[in-house]
């Protein structure tokens, strides 16, 4: 994913949805975006943000065929 840097801020900035992590539902959320082009065809960009006190980091940000569980707390209209 360190060549599509624009995927990975398309999915922060402008997410299809978003959702908490079933495995650390306070602290983890999972943006989920999807797009025809990434480097393996037509595929969610899912970025999974760690979320702190007044901060956050990105964990990590990959390519999928499906969105995992967990509770969602955001969903583009």
């Amino acid at each position: 994913m360190e060549d599509h840097v624009e995927l990975i801020e398309g999915t922060l900035s402008d997410p299809d949805e978003v959702r908490m992590s079933a495995e650390d539902p306070n602290t983890v959320a999972m943006y989920y975006r999807w797009f025809w082009n990434t480097a393996v065809g037509a595929k969610y960009v899912r970025v999974v943000v760690k979320l702190l006190d007044g901060d956050a980091f990105v964990l990590t940000a990959h390519v999928t065929d499906n969105i995992r569980r967990g509770e969602r707390v955001w969903i583009r209209e």
